[in-house]
């Protein structure tokens, strides 16, 4: 057996421990494939379910849950998904039954979500080079649905309760920032960049 496919498998051990050692409430998964990456999931409560699926190189990922069923999974239900280079994501949940699901594709997209309160929902997929998204949500039924397609979009959005959010870019150099409390906000642009 190879160092690396060692290494693998005591990583996949352990992780395996930890999640047999809290099974009945919670579930942690971190899948690496190639180089250079970094990975940390911190869970604190009951219920907690966090998946993450990286390939390509020198991606970082650090998940925080703080609090009760609270889910950190894929666009598709499955594992949460960096696929590129130098991809980043920070994730931090406390309060109750919070849930994000998150894809990156591409070069140095970087991803930051903040959900403070209870029963907020984000969904986010970059896909392209050099985007970045920071939500942050606080207070409780907050629901953001974000779609970034093309290269060098920036995409800041507060939540501040009960506020609902769609906002889908294609193309590039995008930079909307918007604030919400209890509004729904519906966002389409497009470019040829």
């Amino acid at each position: 057996m190879s160092p690396k496919t060692q290494m693998i498998a005591s990583t996949l051990l352990f992780i395996m421990a930890s999640v047999v050692a809290q099974a009945d409430t919670h579930l942690a998964y971190i899948e690496q494939v190639g180089d250079n990456h970094n990975a940390r999931m911190i869970q604190e409560g009951t219920g907690l379910k966090a998946s993450l699926y990286q390939e390509g190189d020198s991606s970082r990922a650090q998940f925080q849950q703080l609090g009760d069923h609270h889910t950190i999974l894929g666009l598709d239900d499955g594992p949460a998904l960096q696929s590129g280079y130098a991809n980043w994501m920070l994730i931090d949940q406390t309060g109750e039954r919070n849930q994000a699901f998150v894809s990156q594709q591409g070069l140095e997209n970087a991803m930051s979500l903040t959900q403070h309160g209870n029963d907020n929902l984000t969904a986010v997929g970059q896909f392209g080079n050099f985007n970045t998204a920071d939500i942050q949500q606080y207070g409780n039924s907050n629901t953001a649905n974000l779609q970034q397609t093309g290269n060098a979009n920036h995409t800041n959005i507060i939540q501040m309760g009960e506020s609902r959010l769609q906002l889908s870019q294609e193309g590039g150099h995008h930079i909307p920032e918007i604030v919400q409390h209890a509004s729904d906000v519906i966002v389409q642009q497009w470019s040829a960049y």
